[in-house]
Parts: structure tokens; C-alpha cells; sequence
């Protein structure tokens, strides 16, 4: 775990007490939900953009050191365009058409982001469930024929 104490700016004057009375004393919850919106991959890259560009103008009236620590929480937890379910879609749908071209190697290499993704959000994999389960049954498809062998030494399946 990291301590609420780590994200406070060095610049900042506040102690920390302050800042924590400041934000459970917000009156606009949106702030939350923004902070929510940032933080979660299963929001699109958009959304997430759109929030990061609202929460300084709703957080602007509050002291310094408490907006600074919010701007500094919401980098923290954004989560930029790498993870989310758009980008595991498409490395899905990609793993498909190789697979599709007897391309191992490169399956093998497009579900690595995968499997990180899926440990690390795992709501993000069940958005992608159909996806998914249409490139294993295209994975059990190529092991009953020939090309089996292989498949199975990569651990595709």
C-alpha cells in the first residue's frame, strides 16, 4: 500500500491533516466520479480525457495543496491509453486474423498484453468475453488439425 502522505507536493504548505479534511469536505461529489472515471480501464481513452480536462476547473476554488494533491492522485491512478478495453479488443481481434494466417508466433505475442491486462483489470477481459471465447474456439479449431502440434508447444490453448 502507499501512504496518503506520498502523493503530497514537496511545494506544498499544508499538512496533510488539512488536505484530507478538505477533500472529505467536498461539496461537489462530480469530483469523485471523475477521479472514478480516471481510474478505471474500463472507461475509453475519451472519456478518461474528458475528465482529466474537467477535474481542475471543479477542484480550482479549493487551496492550493489540496488541488495539487488531487491533480497528483488523479496522474497517479489515470490510467492513459495502454490499458483498456479498446486496446485489448483490438490486440484480441489482431490475435484472431493470425491465428487465422497460421501466424503462432505472432498470437503468442499479442495475448502477452492480454494476459497483463486481464490480471491487472480483470472487468476489462469480461467486456471482451465474446471476443475472447471466438478466438479460443478458433485456437481448439487449429489444434484438431494439422498444425496442432505447434499450438500446443507455443501454449496457445
Amino acid at each position: 500500500t502507499v501512504s496518503v502522505s506520498t502523493f503530497l507536493p514537496p511545494c506544498c504548505d499544508d499538512t496533510m491533516d488539512s488536505i484530507v479534511k478538505d477533500v472529505h469536505s467536498i461539496k461537489d461529489k462530480h469530483v469523485f466520479r471523475l477521479l472514478g472515471t480516471i481510474s478505471l480501464a474500463t472507461h475509453s481513452p475519451s472519456a478518461r480525457h474528458r475528465a482529466l480536462d474537467d477535474l481542475p476547473k471543479r477542484i480550482g476554488g479549493m487551496g492550493s495543496g489540496t488541488a495539487t494533491w488531487l491533480k497528483t492522485l488523479a496522474k497517479r491512478a489515470a490510467m492513459g491509453g495502454s490499458f483498456n478495453g479498446e486496446v485489448m479488443r483490438q490486440c484480441l481481434v489482431l490475435a484472431g486474423e493470425q491465428l487465422a494466417h497460421a501466424r503462432y508466433e505472432c498470437v503468442q505475442h499479442l495475448l502477452k498484453p492480454v494476459d497483463i491486462m486481464s490480471h491487472a483489470f480483470p472487468e476489462v477481459i469480461g467486456q471482451e468475453f465474446e471476443v475472447l471465447v471466438s478466438l479460443l474456439e478458433g485456437v481448439r479449431g487449429v489444434k484438431k488439425g494439422r498444425t496442432g502440434r505447434e499450438v500446443e508447444e507455443r501454449g496457445l490453448l
